[in-house]
């Protein structure tokens, strides 16, 4: 099943097809057609067109088809002004990002939902690997094996680079599946250690990312700006994931610890609402660089005498993440308390959920005490992830 990741190809986005409305009634009203979705790449922004209205009588026009590709985003179905039935309901491409909407005749149909737009419940979006072959049995309940990708980040020639995947026990190739990337603190030379094993809590595909010994001196993810050679290596993994093994491409999270923490705010700055659904974060910060300004759901703890990294980064990151998530809030309000049931340890009263955020869209700050900079705290980021972001 991993083939395709060894073949390094890197799609590219195609004109989502666009169809006309149309009416059949004695006295038709005007009718507009629906326009193509916009180029996209893997990043999910195409746009279907919109389904023709009828001004009296007759139908609605038929919404438009979203693209072929997974970017293609479904058309709004088209709308009776007065009398006759509605359009018919959206749908998504061929990869189902679309989702129709329902219909109410004689009155005027309503328009059909857009599956995976900001702002409302999201749709399941199944990856192009749903329904391939069977995987690589060493990635079954383990990440025994390496996998390489080629990277090719702005002023670098190729550099090749590993990651790790490791699936659910009882993975199914035709249920799309949740998908964390982690990356873990510096100072290691292997992806996996370091980190939180998903897995042990609930079925996820966690990917584990590693850092570039040649970057730096201590294996530490590159959160430089806009030149981080993590932004190529991230999408390229990505695309080879979402190729071979079947995911829910609405429910991409980031997670990492320390320099992973830098690493998983610098990828939801970047990449909210077109790859990240989410983060969960433990005593990083926000690097610096250009956001695209999208809101994401977030969890962060920190220790708040970390004499690592500083608990001022985490308070930039979550500032940011109030300011995009469109919260009736600031950092210093009051906060209600956050009980992650299952949790473990003495650090379990320490959560709190930020007031007035959206509720595709939560905030939670876990301000840690006397655990300093290398406790990962695993006890209680396992299920406070999947407790905040498991159920979006």
């Amino acid at each position: 099943m991993f083939n395709s990741m060894t073949e390094r190809a890197f799609l590219s986005g195609i004109l989502g097809a666009a169809l006309l409305a149309c009416t059949e009634t004695n006295d038709p009203g005007p009718t507009q057609s629906g326009s193509g979705g916009a180029t996209g790449g893997y990043q999910d922004n195409g746009a279907g067109g919109t389904g023709g209205a009828t001004v009296s009588g007759g139908s609605g026009g038929v919404a438009s088809t979203g693209g072929a590709t997974t970017t293609g985003v479904g058309g709004t179905g088209g709308a009776a002004i007065s009398g006759g039935s509605g359009g018919e309901s959206a749908t998504g491409g061929a990869a189902m990002i679309g989702v129709g909407g329902t219909i109410d005749d004689a009155t005027g149909g309503a328009s059909g939902s857009t599956g995976g737009a900001p702002g409302g419940p999201f749709s399941v979006l199944e990856s192009p690997g749903c329904g391939q072959g069977p995987p690589d049995p060493n990635a079954i309940g383990d990440a025994s094996d390496a996998y390489s990708v080629a990277t090719f980040p702005p002023g670098e020639g190729e550099i090749e680079r590993t990651y790790y995947v490791e699936l659910p026990e009882d993975y199914d190739n035709n249920t799309p599946y949740q998908v964390v990337y982690t990356g873990r603190g510096c100072g290691g030379n292997d992806g996996r250690t370091g980190i939180w094993h998903y897995n042990d809590e609930a079925p996820i595909v966690q990917v584990y990312l590693e850092a570039e010994p040649g970057t730096n001196g201590n294996n530490c993810f590159d959160t430089g700006g806009n030149d981080s050679i993590e932004f190529d290596y991230f999408e390229r993994v990505h695309e080879e994931v979402r190729q071979s093994l079947c995911i829910d491409e609405h429910r991409v999270f980031a997670s990492g610890s320390s320099s992973g923490s830098w690493l998983s705010n610098s990828l939801a700055c970047r990449y909210a609402g077109d790859i990240i659904r989410g983060t969960a974060t433990h005593t990083g910060g926000l690097p610096g660089g250009d956001c695209n300004g999208k809101p994401f759901a977030g969890l962060w703890l920190h220790d708040i005498d970390d004499p690592s990294n500083n608990y001022s980064g985490t308070v930039n990151a979550i500032e940011r993440a109030i300011e995009v998530n469109g919260c009736n809030t600031t950092f210093d309000a009051e906060r209600d308390p956050y009980v992650v049931e299952g949790a473990t340890g003495n650090q379990t009263d320490s959560c709190e959920m930020f007031r007035g955020c959206p509720e595709e869209y939560p905030i939670v700050l876990c301000t840690l005490n006397g655990t300093e900079h290398g406790d990962t705290q695993s006890a209680l980021m396992r299920p406070a992830f999947f407790q905040l972001l498991g159920g979006l």
